[in-house]
């Protein structure tokens, strides 16, 4: 996740960068998803928010997105961003 988080920073596209926080508390906004907490939200420059959560093994990645999206459209549309979902990377490890 913080690999993730870092990328965003290191974009250049974001004033703000917010781990395991409510869309409540970034946005000041109550609604009846805005008590959700995405991994990772970003406020970009423009204005808008992203949002990313990163799957874990048990984690529907449909289903993420669909939280994500629900919270999304609770925000103005000149507000909405990015939703992304990261799944887990599958390690490969080499047996000499």
């Amino acid at each position: 996740m913080l690999r993730v988080a870092q990328q965003m920073a290191e974009s250049g596209q974001y004033v703000r960068i917010f781990i395991d926080k409510s869309w409540r508390h970034v946005t000041g906004r109550k609604g009846s998803f805005m008590g959700r907490e995405p991994d990772i939200i970003g406020v970009r420059k423009d204005g808008r928010y992203d949002a990313v959560e990163i799957a874990s093994e048990t984690d529907s990645v449909i289903n993420l997105r669909t939280r994500l999206s629900e919270a999304m459209n609770e925000l103005p549309r000149s507000e909405r961003g990015q939703i992304r979902v990261v799944e887990k990377p599958i390690y490969e490890y080499k047996i000499d």
